[in-house]
């Protein structure tokens, strides 16, 4: 099975509509906007928008994801909300910055099956996650 081609992301797509989630995707099945995805209370935000960057041509690439650039992590022993090291904004293309975005670093053992729906699910835990 195939996992990032159009078909694949385009099923996700609805997939991600029906669960309830405000979702736009690009002609091109490149781009993947997730409006207001509910945050955890240690957030500066309650909300943010999250953007996939898929390769719809690629099945053994996974996907980027970007955050809004203004999001922040409470730091306990700062005592006030920080940037978190997995937002790194040198590791983000210059022109998603110039929008407002901010890549989330993490590191997946990226399987070729996997489906949109998949990369969502370990987005969402690794934001619960963040610190």
């Amino acid at each position: 099975m195939k996992a990032m081609i159009p078909e694949k992301i385009y099923e996700g797509y609805l997939r991600l509509r029906e669960k309830g989630f405000n979702v736009e995707l690009s002609n091109s099945f490149r781009y993947l906007l997730i409006r207001k995805v509910r945050l955890p209370a240690k957030f500066n935000q309650v909300y943010t928008d999250i953007l996939i960057e898929n390769d719809p041509y690629s099945d053994y690439t996974p996907p980027n994801a970007y955050v809004e650039r203004t999001l922040r992590v409470w730091k306990a022993y700062l005592g006030k909300y920080a940037k978190s090291a997995h937002l790194d904004e040198s590791l983000t293309p210059q022109q998603m910055l110039d929008k407002g975005w901010v890549k989330l670093c993490y590191r997946i053992n990226w399987d070729p099956n996997f489906s949109l729906i998949d990369f969502v699910i370990m987005i969402l835990k690794f934001l619960r996650g963040l610190e």
